[in-house]
């Protein structure tokens, strides 16, 4: 790109990530109302440093590595990761498959987590529906996130009345809690998993778009935006091959932070019945299941709460990680306030 071969000197690669040397302090701007617990509000402020002083800073990947901060929560990822794709392999029962007359049966040697009203495992249901939690919050996070970025460049490189229409539509998505929100997209289309990805979806894009239009907007200062327009190149373009490179960091760090928040929302449409449908299992939906039997039964609820727990923290601690890193490495500053 053009800004590569005239500006040379204000560039900087670390973990395979080319970036411009610029400081963006954007707002951190997310909905209060209805929110997964411990989201930013509208007020906290993020500051994005892509300058890089040290050409020999280690990358990204062994810095997580050196971190045990961030290692312990990573590798508590990979594990869930893992058990997502052997779930089936490593299952001591089919997650569906009935046992008569073995109802609300405790833990034991056949049942390690005890069983549920229709004498299913709950250890095989906790592992298999790792795969359900995965695929919805991975796949919103990514839709979101997505449409999130591309509104939010479009925005911030073109300005004036499209940046003020384009936010004034976000402001007023965002004015809705986030569950709402998802609800009113499930009540519409029905409950299903497509539904559910897409609903979520729908809850980030707009408040990733606030994020990344305030880094587009300082990108779009720089002399090699202006070069790329002097050479008649088209706006798109531009925004793709110009502006969202240099966007990565901030990207990545939103999209991490995000995974958590769509967990909790999966979890939550889950619990009211509008997530996973029966028979796949689905930890929301296990908890639902077994509130009603809590006081005689309670592994039918803990089981599942401790993996959703487990995974939310895990993931919180290492987006937190991750931040701080990029901020040692000089290229992010704040993303998580």
């Amino acid at each position: 790109m053009l800004y590569q071969q005239h500006n040379p000197e204000r560039q900087r690669a670390l973990g395979g990530i080319t970036v411009h040397h610029s400081t963006i302090a954007g707002s951190h701007e997310h909905g209060h109302g209805g929110q997964p617990p411990g989201e930013p509000g509208p007020d906290a402020n993020a500051s994005y440093d892509y300058g890089v002083d040290d050409t020999e800073t280690p990358s990204v990947f062994r810095q997580i590595i050196r971190t045990p901060g961030v290692a312990i929560p990573g590798a508590i990822l990979l594990m869930f990761l893992l058990i997502a794709v052997v779930a089936p392999l490593i299952a001591p029962y089919p997650p569906t498959e009935f046992h008569s007359g073995r109802s609300y049966e405790g833990p034991s040697a056949d049942f390690l987590l005890g069983t549920d009203q229709f004498g299913r495992d709950i250890l095989s249901r906790v592992l298999v529906g790792t795969r359900s939690i995965f695929l919805v919050s991975f796949s919103a996070t990514a839709f979101g996130v997505l449409l999130g970025t591309l509104v939010g460049l479009t925005a911030g490189y073109y300005g004036g009345k499209t940046d003020e229409i384009v936010m004034r539509i976000a402001d007023a998505v965002m004015s809705f809690p986030s569950l709402l929100l998802a609800l009113f997209v499930l009540t519409m289309f029905g409950p299903a998993v497509i539904n559910v990805i897409i609903a979520i979806g729908i809850v980030f894009i707009p408040r990733v778009a606030r994020i990344i239009r305030s880094v587009a907007l300082d990108i779009r200062t720089n002399q090699f935006i202006q070069a790329a327009e002097a050479r008649g190149e088209r706006g798109v373009y531009i925004i793709l091959r110009e502006m969202l490179p240099n966007a990565w960091p901030p990207i990545i760090v939103e999209s991490s932070i995000r995974v958590s928040y769509a967990i909790l929302i999966s979890a939550s449409l889950g619990f009211l019945g509008l997530g996973v449908q029966e028979p796949t299992p689905d930890w929301g939906l296990m908890i639902s299941q077994g509130r009603n039997v809590i006081a005689v039964a309670p592994w039918n609820v803990l089981a599942p709460a401790v993996a959703i727990s487990a995974l939310v923290i895990s993931t919180n601690l290492f987006a937190d990680g991750l931040s701080r890193i990029l901020l040692a490495g000089g290229r992010v500053e704040g993303a998580n306030e």
